[in-house]
């Protein structure tokens, strides 16, 4: 039995494949190829670039309440309440310290 290679040229390669020049820095078609996928790499790096800056520019930047602003001023925040019955907290948090050792006081009055 004779090995048959069905569609080959003479040469080993396929009919109407690229034919690539050797040259110093590798295949031509391969150095093309890159420089299409950088060309587009940068050019969509420019665009995206350019859309953040005019958006940055004509966002708006954060709409609030004027009403609700105050000035900050100094002052004591303590409050005394009396009433009967159990204490619900409104939301409960937790106090942790990235440092470990023992707590030697702790006085919230």
């Amino acid at each position: 039995m004779i090995p048959v290679r069905v569609g080959l040229r003479e040469n080993g390669t396929f009919p109407n494949s690229p034919t690539y020049q050797m040259t110093s820095g590798g295949f031509v078609a391969a150095q093309r190829k890159s420089k299409r996928i950088w060309f587009w790499g940068d050019l969509f790096a420019i665009v995206a670039a350019a859309g953040l800056v005019v958006m940055g520019m004509h966002g708006g930047g954060t709409h609030f309440d004027p009403s609700r602003l105050d000035k900050v001023t100094r002052a004591e925040i303590g409050q005394s309440v009396v009433a009967t019955g159990k204490v619900q907290p409104i939301t409960e948090i937790e106090l942790k310290s990235k440092a470990s050792g023992i707590v030697l006081k702790f006085s919230l009055a």
